[in-house]
């Protein structure tokens, strides 16, 4: 399984969102502290997993939609992400 409070977090970082005091960084310290994974080993293909997710339930009108982390604990859609940014978000995660 993919360690996904992190990388909802590195992901919506790499679409522009401030998180403020609760980025990436730190949720990957606190995974790390509490002993859940940060990094995840033989994960599929980048591009296979970006396929499943477009026929997830994630997507609406043929574009996905993913719920992210903004400021302050809360959270926000994103429409359409950069498939780009979400590339980069899950290869940031392999170990």
């Amino acid at each position: 399984t993919l360690p996904t409070a992190e990388n909802a977090a590195r992901c919506a970082e790499m679409l522009g969102t401030n998180l403020g005091n609760v980025g990436s960084n730190s949720i990957e310290k606190l995974l790390a502290r509490t002993q859940l994974p940060t990094r995840v080993a033989g994960l599929p293909a980048t591009n296979l997993i970006i396929e499943s997710m477009l026929h997830d339930k994630k997507v609406m009108s043929g574009k996905l939609r993913l719920v992210l982390p903004s400021q302050g604990f809360s959270a926000h859609v994103v429409d359409d992400p950069s498939i780009e940014a979400l590339r980069r978000a899950i290869d940031s995660i392999r170990a």
